[in-house]
């Protein structure tokens, strides 16, 4: 092989590697009403929309709906991003730990009980 195959090869080589390390970014509007949340995906989702109680315990989420961390899909699909997060409520607001796939760990946003509406992405709240 000459010196130009090999650096064709080369190149080929670390495009394709940097390609599957891009992120498959998500966004998620959350409302926030009483005891309940809703969410609305509007990108990187298997689901369009989830409504669940979350007066005491927490909630995993990932790109096929609700879940738990320890049975997180472990399907991928190029066509989804692949992320789980937790939300759960805390006094005066609410609090989401991501745990794959996300650029942000932990975030809380101040909101009251009722009528919260933010969205939230793969790089935190918009």
């Amino acid at each position: 092989m000459n010196t130009k195959s090999l650096s064709l090869l080369a190149v080929l080589f670390f495009l394709g590697i940097g390609s599957s390390f891009a992120q498959q970014a998500f966004s998620i509007k959350i409302e926030s009403h009483k005891d309940r949340i809703r969410m609305t995906c509007t990108e990187g989702c298997a689901w369009e929309q989830l409504e669940f109680n979350l007066s005491t315990k927490s909630q995993a989420i990932d790109e096929y709906g609700m879940t738990s961390v320890k049975s997180a899909s472990s399907i991928k699909s190029d066509d989804l991003a692949d992320f789980l997060f937790v939300i759960e409520r805390k006094s005066g607001g609410l609090h989401m730990k991501g745990v794959e796939g996300t650029q942000w760990t932990d975030t809380d946003i101040k909101c009251p009980l009722e009528n919260c509406i933010f969205v939230l992405g793969s790089s935190g709240i918009n």
